[in-house]
Formats: C-alpha cells, structure tokens, sequence
C-alpha cells in the first residue's frame, strides 16, 4: 500500500516490485531468518543445515498473528519495548516475573493514556 500523499509514488511502487521479485524474497527470508516474507520462499540446503529449525517457524506463518497490538498500532513499538524490557529484566533475575509483567502492564498503560 503506497500513501496517497506520497510525493515518490512510482518510487515507492518500483521498490515494493523490486522487494517481490522471488530472488529478492530470497534473500529477506535469509536476512530475516524467523520472519515470514511476503511470498512463499525455499530455504537453501545449506541455511537448511545451519539453522534446521526455522522449518518450524516456517510452518506457522499461516496461522501466526503480527505483533501488533490491536487498537493500539501506532504505539506498538513504546509498547513492545516496554515489555521486553521488562522480560529481560526478569530474564536476568532482578526481579520476578509476575512482577515484570505487571510492571509492563502499568507501564504500557500510562505510555498509550
């Protein structure tokens, strides 16, 4: 989807045809690793062997949801920073993780109002 304000529309619309391209897929999926691209790629043997289990990932992407959280998009990334700073701190044992998460919580509630 290209904004319709955009002043580069055909710019904008040559580089989402460029990023479809299959080779290009290719190399996203490579870069992306977990991710799921915008078409259906095959991994390489050799990323096959290096990283066996990204074919798990891979046999979710039809069912998995993006991390966003709905009703509230534009603030997703505060959000998600909120939360994975509060994990890693639990992750690292400077406090629990009930206590993490409900810190998140209130944390996230304040930043969207």
């Amino acid at each position: 989807m290209i904004n319709e304000a955009s002043p580069a529309k055909e710019a904008a619309a040559t580089f989402i045809k460029w990023t479809l391209e299959p080779e290009n897929q290719v190399k996203l999926q490579e870069i992306l690793g977990a991710s799921s691209v915008a078409t259906v790629t095959k991994r390489s043997p050799e990323q096959l062997k290096e990283t066996p289990f990204l074919t798990v990932f891979d046999d979710l992407t039809e069912t998995s949801l993006p991390q966003i959280v709905q009703g509230f998009e534009a603030q997703t990334p505060d959000i998600r920073k909120i939360v994975v700073q509060n994990v890693i701190a639990a992750l690292q044992g400077t406090v629990d993780l009930k206590t993490a998460l409900d810190r998140a919580q209130q944390q996230a509630t304040q930043q969207v109002g």
